[in-house]
């Protein structure tokens, strides 16, 4: 977990799950990763259901090898592309949370998901 505290929501969270449920957790990044160009949609409603909620919204970031395949992806989804594998994505995670506290928003938690089965 490199020294953060992080919520691992599972395999089978859908997109509404994610982000309509009441969470006893404020994010303050939500990130995901994909193996294969199936999980894209998915993906990209995820991302869409976040920009829409009210601030403070948590940073979308993703992550995974599909990227590295096909870079064009990462403009489509927005959000911020952490790299193509685990390790390069938590040191991008550190980094961005770093940003964060400078920020202001100490109290933040940061929750990496695993997304493979988004209905």
């Amino acid at each position: 977990r490199a020294g953060l505290r992080v919520a691992y929501l599972g395999l089978g969270l859908d997109g509404d799950q994610l982000v309509q449920e009441p969470w006893p957790i404020n994010p303050a990044i939500i990130a995901l990763t994909a193996t294969h160009t199936s999980r894209l949609r998915p993906i990209a409603s995820i991302a869409q259901q976040l920009r829409e909620l009210p601030a403070p919204q948590p940073i979308f970031a993703y992550w995974g090898p599909v990227f590295v395949r096909n870079p064009d992806l990462m403009r489509k989804l927005g959000g911020v592309y952490l790299g193509d594998d685990a390790a390069i994505a938590t040191r991008h995670v550190r980094q961005l949370v770093e940003r964060f506290m400078e920020r202001g928003d100490g109290g933040a938690t940061v929750t990496p998901v695993r997304q493979r089965q988004a209905r």
